[in-house]
């Protein structure tokens, strides 16, 4: 609830009982040139000019005197407590300290309101790519699937929609690890609010395998072998067995065994892949999930490849070899699309 107080001054330069005194003097002379007029007019004219010339007389006294009228209106508005909750995929997760998701249910619906205790006023923003407002029959439901983490850029966004309101300070519920922006400990920094971070998670690492990278040729062929490479990251695994597997839109392409012996490591793997036909193709590369692995969400990658017919065949005929030529051959080989044949 906002709360309006208004007052209102009068400041007299000089001795403020002259005034008075003259004011008197002026509304007596005023009614004893007014007592009769000539002509007669009504009793309604006859009020209202002297009134009206009293009036006058009076605002060209107040001026003499320098007389200011000053008008204060002061506005009280409530303490308000932006609370920002990091909704990226990797607050989804269950790791030593509990589930995630859990703990910032219980922050925001008990801990938070119970050291507050309703003195301050409270608004909730979730972010990953940017930040959007939450109604409170939203905070039951959160989501945590957000593809990036942009902290940085969540809370000036946060502090821009709140900039005319009395923002007290920013909560903010992450486990820390941003994937956009700039670092948010040098935003901080800069921040003129007060932030105050809640971190979620645990600083310990978790053991985990997953498929970092699959990389491949820009463009593929039918019936010809095109290499795909999968890179497998492994932290805090020592001497075991995973399979690695590749599969296109038919089934199970083809399947590797792969032994991993230390950590942290990342292994390569290469799979030769032939498509059948043209068009796009989408091929997912996975590994086999390990008991006590912290997610495996992150156990495949999916990919798209660009499978052309055939190659561009380009025949050069020409009397003796030259610069230009050289030069046009050479650019065209650089490129898998083009088979270069030349005559001479």
């Amino acid at each position: 609830m906002l709360l309006f107080l208004s007052n209102f001054h009068l400041f007299l330069i000089g001795k403020s009982g002259y005034l008075l005194l003259l004011v008197i003097l002026l509304v007596a002379f005023t009614l004893f040139i007014y007592r009769r007029t000539n002509p007669v007019v009504s009793r309604f004219v006859h009020s209202f000019l002297t009134g009206a010339r009293a009036l006058a007389l009076m605002i060209l006294l107040i001026s003499l005197f320098q007389t200011t009228v000053q008008w204060q209106q002061e506005e009280q508005i409530p303490p308000l407590l932006a609370v920002a909750i990091d909704q990226s995929a990797s607050m989804n997760v269950r790791d030593a300290s509990g589930d995630r998701p859990a703990q910032i249910h219980r922050l925001i619906t008990e801990d938070l309101s119970q050291y507050l205790n309703n003195q301050i006023q409270l608004k909730y923003f979730g972010f990953s790519e940017s930040s959007v407002e939450l109604q409170n029959s939203e905070l039951d439901s959160l989501g945590f699937s957000g593809d990036v983490s942009d902290i940085s850029g969540s809370l000036s966004e946060i502090t821009g929609q709140l900039r005319e309101e009395n923002l007290a300070g920013i909560v903010l519920l992450t486990d820390g690890n941003y994937t956009r922006g700039g670092n948010p400990v040098r935003y901080a920094g800069e921040l003129n609010t007060p932030l105050f971070v809640v971190g979620i998670g645990t600083p310990e690492s978790q053991p985990d395998l997953a498929i970092s990278e699959v990389t491949a040729n820009a463009f593929a062929f039918v019936n010809e072998s095109v290499p795909i490479r999968v890179t497998v990251r492994n932290k805090g695994f020592q001497n075991t067995h995973t399979r690695v597997r590749l599969r296109d839109e038919a089934g199970e392409w083809d399947a590797l065994a792969l032994n991993l012996m230390t950590s942290p490591m990342d292994t390569n793997v290469t799979f030769q892949y032939i498509a059948r036909q043209a068009g796009r193709v989408k091929l997912i590369a996975e590994i086999d999930a390990k008991q006590g692995e912290w997610s495996p969400a992150n156990n495949k990658k999916t990919i798209y490849l660009d499978v052309l017919k055939s190659r561009v065949k380009i025949f050069i005929i020409t009397g003796r070899f030259t610069a230009d030529i050289s030069f046009l051959r050479n650019h065209l080989s650089t490129s898998e699309r083009f088979d270069i044949r030349s005559l001479v």
